[in-house]
């Protein structure tokens, strides 16, 4: 047996119009499963739902740095809870306070600022987002400024996290991709439930 019957043959390299032709064949394959997936019934509700989650997003966002519904309560017991630092008069740090209203429901906010704990009764007020009604962000007598709530902290880092993986997604059309379209779909809509379930 001769040692070159083994040996595969070598391969003739494609002309430049073959090559073009097989560029040309499979730019027409691509074009015709996305205009395929683009008429499916499950490719536009899947979009319509995932761009209605990213603006549930940016709304509880928005909230969060501008106006919002405000609500105002009475609190019947405030904790107030101090860190370690000090401004140099020896004003201590008010970390967070737990308000508890009239009706039982308590709101912790995250303060991290130099100002009063808040009276024992007094009158608070917390915000929440149009849509889904989440309390976003509150103030309280003694400062002028508005404080998160802690309840809305994973609200709000999903909210920012799923945000840019949807910008990042829609940039790099991940949306005109069966699967990822359907990984997209599958992500908005367990951390959709989360927001809601918070």
């Amino acid at each position: 047996m001769a040692p070159d019957q083994h040996k595969r043959p070598r391969r003739t390299p494609l002309s430049p119009e073959e090559v073009a032709n097989v560029i040309a064949f499979k730019k027409e394959k691509e074009r015709r499963r996305l205009v395929k997936l683009k008429s499916s019934l499950s490719y536009k509700l899947q979009n319509i739902f995932n761009v209605g989650c990213f603006f549930i997003y940016c709304e509880l966002l928005f909230c969060y740095f501008g106006p919002c519904n405000y609500q105002t309560h009475y609190s019947e017991n405030v904790n107030g809870i101090f860190g370690q630092e000090a401004k140099g008069d020896g004003t201590p740090i008010l970390a967070e306070v737990d308000m508890s209203c009239l009706h039982g429901q308590t709101y912790k906010f995250i303060v991290d600022d130099y100002v009063k704990a808040p009276p024992k009764l007094g009158v608070f007020e917390v915000g929440k987002d149009f849509l889904l009604a989440k309390d976003i962000k509150g103030s309280f007598e003694g400062s002028a400024d508005t404080y998160r709530i802690f309840s809305a902290s994973p609200i709000l880092f999903l909210s920012i996290f799923i945000s840019v993986i949807m910008l990042i997604g829609i940039g790099y059309n991940l949306n005109e991709n069966e699967y990822s379209l359907s990984g997209l779909t599958i992500v908005n809509s367990m951390t959709l439930l989360c927001v809601l379930l918070m």
